[in-house]
């Protein structure tokens, strides 16, 4: 007989399985580090809202392009990247890291985790792609949660 899971549930003769969530495989890590590459060659565009180019970008444009070239197709604002995506506790280089309430109510940015609490993000106004604190500071003050992409 196979081993009984923790989520099994008893009642009487009659084992029910109940399903374990699925959590999102974890990070490859030839993968996180292809989206850190990708990533720092962004470094130092300007932040321009709602850019998309290497003339200007903002952040989800970012992390939209960044992701799309290594094949994979993601929404093109912060909110629907974050909705898209799946929640995890411990962020490893190469997922999303959002922050709420920056400009506007709810999730309102997003950077890539490059690991040791630092991310690459385009920043407000300004400023330029940088390397930023996920979790001090400005950020920190505003973070709202890590999140993976299915692969």
């Amino acid at each position: 007989m196979d081993a009984v899971s923790p989520a099994e549930a008893t009642s009487g003769a009659t084992t029910i399985q109940v399903p374990t969530p699925a959590l999102p495989p974890p990070v490859d890590a030839d993968l996180g580090s292809r989206l850190i590459q990708f990533a720092q060659g962004w470094l130092d565009v300007p932040y321009v809202f709602g850019g998309c180019s290497r003339n200007g970008v903002d952040c989800s444009c970012l992390v939209q392009n960044v992701y799309a070239a290594v094949g994979i197709r993601l929404p093109r604002v912060a909110v629907d990247q974050f909705n898209a995506t799946s929640p995890i506790i411990e962020p490893q280089p190469g997922d999303l890291v959002f922050f709420a309430n920056t400009y506007g109510p709810g999730i309102s940015h997003v950077g890539i985790y490059i690991g040791k609490g630092l991310q690459i993000n385009a920043p407000t106004t300004g400023e330029v792609v940088s390397v930023a604190p996920v979790f001090t500071g400005y950020w920190g003050a505003h973070y709202a949660g890590a999140h993976r992409v299915g692969r």
